[in-house]
């Protein structure tokens, strides 16, 4: 019987082992599509292909079993905080996606596969159709399924962004890559700008007539003007002539822009201001909103490259990007790291240097470290002269001074164990959920079972009963923790219960209780009478007076708790349910027949009479049913005849028999 997942089990582990790697734009992380507000589109096909393993938490404890295969990759920023939702919808329909949301603030996107801290939420159901992050989504990661063993649930909760945040979105499917629709909808977060200061750093070739501009944001490269007129260099040591964005020629979008000079400008302080070209527009970023007029981007032209920026990779760094602002000639680093020393709080020791280099020049490094970074503070790396004679040496053969350095922050580990305080409620329990903060923690994100939360502190509602799962990550910019705590919710007091709106007088009249985890109970039935019964007997009413209804009361208690709940029944006047004694089937239209008088409610009715030798000589089931005295058209006898009559109360199901006499007068 459990031959057919097996089979799927080998298939899929031999697609993972034939799957080829991503090269495509859009399917690797460093590549991904930008997604921009709400939106809704359809993404075609792309290659098949498998960039590598990735860590779902609560599913596996390694990233061997889980990868993005045939993934498309989309990024976006947050520009204000709130719920993100969103749909993935298959062109074909038998096909299941799966997903991964990912928070790469400060990251290199490629860490997806190496930190599991950057998860934010998921889903892997093995179900077909439909899936996305939703408000009745399910608040966990659902972990791989196989349709056969049941369907597993497609959507998750809508995970909160935080404002400012960077986040990398991946689609994936065992068959192919794309061939879906993808909306964006439902949520509370606004994706539609990053709202991002524009500019990162300045390069200048060494010959200070050319000025590469690297920019925090992608902009789109049909908006920059090829004849420079979208930027000009303050104070004017020169003209700026031409514009290119660099990788243009292969995407349609680029974060760095080549600034060609009409002379070479010397070293010193310069401002860029951002320009209404002569297309029409200043410069536009993936989410075509425009960089504003007049914006002024400060640079400075170094005599030698210096540098520009240290980003350690993470928590407890074991590695440094290190950034210039000019660039340098790869045969001048050292790759064992003599080039530099690091002081600071802790020692520091440098194993080597990976490099990338392009026709034998780079603007960044990699500095690989001995020990990770354990010690917060701050740290200063410092150029020196290294094992090969020289310092770093730049493109135009000029060596940086020696003592060249740039300060660096390292901060420390964060720890998201969190505190709770339950307080029992009647209906709902608050739960006050708090962290002690510290540690230069500046994230927060509650995930409750019914709800989320962005503060240090959280105080939620719970009107569910038994385990529930609270969780809480924290982050600082470098470090991330998750923390989760189970905890048990008593069953809560409810109060309802069941009965007709309208009866007969004299009627019986049945009630049934559907209060839950009450210890006493106390009905009022609006007439002067009352129970403390859990299930009280049946209950009659006479006729109100004006026809007005009676008030049944239900109070319930458990503990302190005190539940109050109240309905009225109409008691009709004309339909008690009752049978007269005695008619005359004489034709002058008074008490010509003989039977029931139908209370509202009354099913399955059956109203029989017979003669005093069991005679069967009427039945009905009709509501409206009666006796004209007669038998086989015959008028009957005066004379004693007994009647029965049998019906069902529609709450609570119990079977009545009720038996007379009648007189049939002549």
């Amino acid at each position: 019987m459990y031959r057919l997942p097996i089979c799927l089990l080998l298939l899929y582990v031999a697609a993972l082992a034939n799957a080829q790697p991503c090269t495509l734009p859009g399917q690797t992380p460093a590549t991904a599509f930008s997604l921009c507000g709400n939106t809704s589109f359809f993404q075609p096909a792309l290659a098949v292909c498998r960039n590598g393993g990735l860590f779902v938490p609560g599913c596996t404890n390694q990233n061997t079993s889980y990868g993005d295969n045939n993934p498309v990759y989309y990024t976006f920023t947050c520009k204000s905080g709130g719920t993100f939702g969103f749909t993935v919808s298959p062109a074909d329909p038998i096909q299941d996606y799966n997903w991964m949301l990912y928070d790469i603030t400060g990251r290199n996107p490629n860490d997806i596969f190496a930190d599991k801290n950057l998860v934010i939420t998921g889903n892997w159901s093995g179900s077909t159709g439909s899936t996305g992050a939703a408000a009745t989504g399910i608040n966990y990661i659902q972990c791989r399924s196989l349709p056969v063993f049941g369907e597993k649930p497609t959507f998750t909760a809508m995970p909160v962004l935080q404002t400012g945040h960077v986040y990398l979105l991946m689609i994936g499917n065992v068959d192919y890559a794309g061939n879906f629709s993808l909306a964006v909808q439902g949520g509370t977060a606004d994706i539609s700008d990053d709202n991002s200061t524009p500019f990162r750093s300045a390069i200048a070739t060494c010959a200070n007539n050319s000025i590469t501009l690297v920019f925090n944001k992608k902009i789109k490269c049909s908006s920059i003007a090829a004849d420079g007129s979208d930027f000009t260099l303050q104070p004017a040591a020169a003209s700026i002539t031409a514009a290119t964005g660099v990788s243009c020629t292969t995407g349609s979008e680029t974060d760095s822009i080549v600034l060609r000079l009409s002379a070479a400008v010397p070293p010193g302080q310069y401002n860029i201001r951002i320009n209404k070209g002569t297309d029409g527009t200043t410069l536009l970023d993936r989410c075509n909103n425009s960089i504003a007029a007049n914006t002024n981007i400060p640079i400075t032209i170094s005599p030698f490259a210096v540098i520009t920026d240290v980003l350690p990779n993470g928590c407890n760094a074991t590695s440094l990007t290190v950034n210039f602002s000019k660039p340098v000639r790869c045969s001048s680093v050292d790759v064992d790291g003599s080039d530099f020393n690091i002081t600071g709080p802790a020692a520091v020791q440098i194993q080597n240097v990976q490099l990338n280099c392009s026709n034998g020049f780079t603007n960044s490094i990699v500095l690989q470290l001995q020990q990770p970074i354990s010690t917060a503070g701050n740290y200063t790396l410092t150029c020196k002269q290294g094992t090969n004679g020289n310092i770093l040496i730049d493109a135009c053969n000029t060596e940086t001074a020696a003592g060249t350095n740039k300060t660096f922050r390292i901060k420390p580990e964060v720890d998201a164990s969190f505190t709770y305080t339950i307080n029992n409620g009647c209906i709902a329990d608050t739960v006050q959920f708090s962290h002690a903060g510290g540690n230069e923690i500046n994230y927060w994100l509650w995930l409750f079972d019914n709800g989320s939360s962005t503060s240090s502190t959280a105080t939620q509602l719970f009107t569910t009963s038994g385990q529930t799962l609270a969780r809480l990550i924290v982050d600082n910019g470098q470090c991330r923790d998750t923390a989760a705590e189970r905890f048990v919710l008593p069953d809560k007091l409810s109060n309802d219960f069941e009965v007709v709106d309208t009866a007969c007088a004299g009627e019986e009249i049945f009630l049934v209780n559907r209060s839950s985890n009450a210890t006493a109970w106390n009905w009022d039935f609006g007439n002067n009478t009352f129970s403390s019964l859990e299930k009280p007997l049946p209950i009659r009413y006479a006729p109100a007076t004006n026809n007005r209804p009676y008030t049944i009361t239900l109070t319930v208690t458990k503990d302190n708790c005190t539940l109050t709940e109240s309905k009225q029944i109409y008691i009709d006047p004309y339909c008690a349910l009752y049978l007269p004694t005695a008619f005359s089937p004489n034709g002058d239209g008074l008490n010509d027949s003989f039977g029931p008088l139908q209370g509202a409610g009354v099913q399955d009715m059956k109203f029989t009479v017979f003669n005093r030798f069991g005679v069967l000589l009427f039945q009905s089931t009709a509501t409206t049913s009666s006796w004209n005295g007669r038998y086989n058209n015959i008028l009957q006898p005066a004379g004693n005849y007994v009647w029965q009559l049998m019906y069902k109360d529609p709450v609570s199901g119990k079977q009545t028999i009720k038996k007379g006499n009648v007189w049939l007068i002549r």
